[in-house]
């Protein structure tokens, strides 16, 4: 709807919906909105769509969003690199602890390639699709607050200007405003107690080190992943494979209050002082770094209230050690759109079911993604401790398990990484048709209302 107007419109089958945050999440919305027919607008607090991030995956259930955006194929046009293999590998010595085959062989087992991209590229080629669909984007604009009203969907800017629509979604990531609003109290997500750096290196910075077996491992596009005590570091490629992303997560030195800081280079590599002498002679390339106070939050009570929902990390943050934080976000837009726009063509054909209206789909939409996000959250926790066991006899033991690992038939283990049924569910499954089979069943009145 336009500013000041009250009128809703999903009656007439033109349904607007308003998205609160253009990140990963709020992008992926605002295309499977555009896509199943309806409007959009997506209000941005930042006055500009800046380069910011690092690395981020994308594993074979975000790739399957992306394709049903019909965006799948901007994805390696943008610099992703096609993950080959992923390496769980001993701290001290880099010894490869377990190696997962990917390129086709993920094709074959989750239907979809596995790609690594610097986050900014990713953004920025969800963001210029939304304008070439036109998408109205507000940048610069903060929205102060949201009216909960049931039927009706509108949110006030900082600046006091009103905008009304069908449906808000708040996308707003993991400091979210919408939440706290949706909640009534402050759902601030809680640290972890561990925090993250991050750099990027050229190749030729990483070939100027005249290390071999660095040199050996860079010539094929791979996940790496040391782990150790209480700490672990990620390295792969990105933007085509020219660039090279590390992250170091060790435990938490930010002080009180702060999310973001400066890191202090020396403190970062002392605190990987004793590893592998191909990671540490990386880390000597690092000049300035930044640190980050990893976050989560438990299981919310509620995601949706009146015509208002929150998805991404508004409603489900994760730790970062299972690379499908975007990924379930980028899902959750896609599977949003989807339903409300089955409910947009059904009111346009005068068909719509009885006692169906916004809040049944917004409400269908929690049920259906609860399950699956507290699943990743958990596992996110589950690869927490794999990847940082203390040395000792369980680390020892946890080496043996992932020694024995037969990627073909399941053998005995404890850890999600190597869970056959785990990753096969995590990666294959077909969320849209979930989602159709939610939709169909509450229409034929197969299961009770919302």
């Amino acid at each position: 709807m336009t500013d000041g107007s009250k009128e809703l419109s999903v009656e007439k089958g033109v349904m607007e919906v308003i998205i609160i945050g253009a990140g990963l999440g709020g992008l992926a919305t605002a295309l499977s909105c555009v896509q199943n027919g309806l409007k959009v607008q997506v209000f941005e607090k930042t006055p500009e769509i800046l380069p910011i991030g690092a690395g981020i995956q994308i594993p074979p259930n975000g790739v399957r969003a992306l394709r049903y955006l019909g965006v799948d194929d901007k994805v390696q046009s943008s610099g992703a690199v096609a993950v080959q293999a992923g390496n769980l590998r001993s701290y001290k010595d880099g010894r490869n602890l377990l190696r997962r085959a990917g390129g086709e062989a993920y094709v074959r087992d989750y239907g979809a390639p596995w790609y690594v991209i610097h986050r900014a590229d990713y953004h920025r080629f969800l963001y210029d699709e939304t304008i070439r669909r036109g998408v109205r984007t507000h940048l610069g604009v903060e929205i102060e607050s949201v009216d909960f009203t049931i039927d009706q969907a509108s949110v006030t800017t900082k600046s006091g200007q009103k905008f009304y629509g069908d449906v808000v979604v708040g996308a707003d990531g993991l400091w979210s405003k919408t939440r706290s609003l949706l909640l009534q109290h402050d759902a601030s997500p809680m640290a972890t107690g561990d925090m993250a750096y991050r750099a990027t290196f050229t190749v030729e910075q990483l070939q100027s080190l005249n290390n071999e077996k660095l040199n050996a491992l860079i010539k094929t596009p791979e996940t790496n992943v040391w782990m150790g005590p209480n700490s672990h570091a990620v390295l792969y490629s990105v933007k085509g494979g020219s660039v090279y992303n590390l992250v170091l997560v060790c435990p938490d030195t930010l002080p009180p209050g702060f999310s973001t800081i400066q890191g202090d280079v020396k403190e970062m590599q002392s605190a990987f002082s004793g590893w592998d002498p191909m990671l540490t002679d990386v880390l000597g390339l690092v000049s300035h770094v930044l640190k980050w106070r990893l976050c989560h939050n438990d299981e919310l009570l509620r995601w949706t209230k009146g015509n208002v929902v929150i998805i991404g990390d508004a409603s489900h943050p994760t730790l970062p050690y299972q690379a499908q934080g975007a990924a379930m976000a980028v899902e959750d837009g896609a599977i949003l759109g989807h339903l409300l726009g089955r409910l947009g063509k059904s009111a346009s054909s005068g068909q719509i079911p009885e006692k169906l209206s916004i809040p049944h789909i917004l409400k269908m939409f929690e049920q259906l993604r609860k399950h699956r996000t507290t699943v990743n959250v958990r596992g996110a926790i589950n690869n927490q401790r794999l990847f940082h066991m203390p040395d000792g006899p369980g680390r020892d033991e946890r080496d043996r398990i992932l020694g024995q690992t037969n990627w073909e038939t399941q053998t005995p283990t404890v850890f999600s990484w190597n869970n056959l049924e785990y990753q096969r569910n995590m990666l294959s499954f077909d969320f849209i048709a979930d989602a159709d089979c939610a939709f169909d069943k509450f229409v034929q009145g197969e299961v009770a209302r919302l």
